[in-house]
This record gives C-alpha cells, sequence and structure tokens, in this order.
C-alpha cells in the first residue's frame, strides 16, 4: 500500500512539473506573438503604438476580433501605449477571454 502511495504521490508531483512547463512554454509563445503584433503596429518604430493611427488591416481579422476592445479604447481616448504596456494589456485580454471560454 506505502508502495502504491509513493508512486501515485511521484506521477503527482511530475504531473505539477509538465503543467508548470507547459505554462511556461505557452506564456512565452504568447508573448512572442503580442511582441510581433506590437512590432507591426508600431509603424514608426518608436516602442510606441498610437490609438488614432493603429492601422488594424496590418492583423489577421482573428487577432483583430479579440484585441478589437484594445483597440477601440485606444481609439476613442487617443492613447498610446508601449510595447510593455501592450503586453500586459494582451495578457489581461487573454485571461478574460480564457474564463469566459471556460
Amino acid at each position: 500500500m506505502q508502495y502504491r502511495q509513493a508512486i501515485d504521490i511521484k506521477q503527482k508531483s511530475n504531473n505539477k512539473k509538465i503543467d508548470s512547463n507547459s505554462e511556461n512554454i505557452t506564456k512565452e509563445i504568447k508573448n512572442a506573438v503580442f511582441k510581433k503584433i506590437f512590432e507591426v503596429l508600431d509603424t514608426y518604430s518608436e516602442n510606441k503604438i498610437y490609438g488614432k493611427q493603429i492601422d488594424l488591416s496590418l492583423i489577421p481579422e482573428s487577432l483583430r476580433k479579440i484585441l478589437d476592445p484594445l483597440f477601440f479604447e485606444l481609439n476613442e481616448q487617443n492613447e498610446s501605449l508601449t510595447m510593455e504596456e501592450f503586453l500586459l494589456a494582451c495578457e489581461h485580454l487573454y485571461s478574460v477571454r480564457k474564463m469566459y471560454l471556460k
């Protein structure tokens, strides 16, 4: 019985490590995609995107649909975002969307 419990504990521990590694890999991939989107939208290469100057035709429609709330707010308030701010906003949108899709 103790042997079986030890195996179960080891498997659970390994699963947590795998989950953690998968989570880290997923986060790195998301950040790489978000950075690429930012670079495409940063038409002046200033490390800043401007709400009124964003050319949404530069990114696929499927991504626009996801990021539309962010672009709408930037445009309406004539705001700008640095890459770091954009990454945080995208991560927040991704988290909210993920929560509602469960």
